[in-house]
Parts: C-alpha cells; structure tokens; sequence
C-alpha cells in the first residue's frame, strides 16, 4: 500500500487481516483504492449508502433553514446568552431570596446532607436523619417517607438554641428555631 490511512481504517483492515492472509494464500489479491467522495461512481455510491447505514451520523436536514446571524453587538452577546441558558428565568413573584435559592434548586447543586458530607465527613453524616437512606437532593425532597418525623440531630440542636434553617421565613417560625437563653 502506498500512502497513509486512518486509524479507523487501519482498525478495519487488522481486523480482517487474517482473512487476507488466507485469501493470500489463495492467490487472491485485494486493492484499495481511494476515491473521492461525490464522484457519481456506481460502486462508490454503493459503499457510501452501506457505510451510512451502519453509522449513527446522519447529514442534516438540508431543507432546515438556518437563523440569520444578529449584527447588532448587544443582538449577537443576547443571542449567546440565550443559547446557553438551560433554564428558565425564576417566576416573576418570587422574592429575591426565593429565586436566589430557586437556581440550585434546578440545577441539583442545593446544599444537602450528601453534598455536606463530601465537604465535611466528620461533622455531617452520609445517611437519611429520617430513614438511614443516602441523602441526595432528591431523596430529601422527594423520596423519603418518613420526612414528618423530626430527626434527632433537630431534637439535640432545639434543645441546645443552635438550629436554624438557611431561610429566614424559617428561622422566625418558632417551631423550628429558637434563641439561647430560652428567647424566640
């Protein structure tokens, strides 16, 4: 063979190199032959439709029209933001500290007690309080069964005047925080 060839190629011809050497011995000879692509040649017409068939590329659709590109410098950054927004903007009526929390939310990078854990091994345990299940985001706010029954580490902090939770509306209910010396 004279010149070079793909990997992909090459991989193909090694596979099937002892099958040569067997027609070799038959005094048979093979004989690549590179064409290009778009010739019109029956043969190669052929080999292209079959090698489409066995791949999971397919050409696009020619009769899909294209956006016309914005010339505009604010047209063409709006028009990159858009593409790389994945997500919706937060509804209008939440507060700013709802929508702030909204976006983690989303996005599955929320504060929980397995992402803790991974942080901090030591002081945050890798189990369900409620039910001793891995507690990813969606177990916690979703899975979990037993979520009405207040976990004993909530019991311990109460008790101590150290648990809060990460909103304030939460924080001003009485029944989930309270002061030191005994204020609420």
């Amino acid at each position: 063979m004279n010149g070079r060839i793909g990997r992909h190629a090459l991989r193909t011809l090694l596979k099937v190199s002892d099958r040569i050497k067997n027609d070799e011995e038959n005094n048979t000879r093979h004989k690549i032959m590179w064409v290009p692509g778009h010739m019109g040649l029956a043969s190669n017409q052929e080999a292209d439709r079959i090698a489409r068939a066995y791949t999971t590329f397919r050409a696009s659709d020619e009769s899909a029209e294209l956006l016309p590109a914005p010339k505009a410098y604010s047209a063409i950054l709006e028009n990159y933001r858009g593409r790389r927004m994945r997500y919706p903007q937060p509804h209008s009526s939440l507060t700013g500290e709802e929508a702030v929390i909204w976006r983690p939310l989303q996005t599955g990078s929320y504060p929980n007690l397995h992402i803790l854990n991974k942080m901090h091994p030591t002081i945050y345990a890798d189990r369900c309080p409620w039910c001793d299940e891995k507690p990813i985001l969606y177990h916690i706010t979703w899975a979990c069964q037993n979520i009405d029954v207040v976990p004993k580490f909530e019991t311990r902090a109460r008790s101590k005047g150290r648990f809060c939770c990460p909103t304030t509306a939460a924080k001003t209910s009485k029944a989930w925080y309270s002061e030191p010396n005994g204020r609420q």
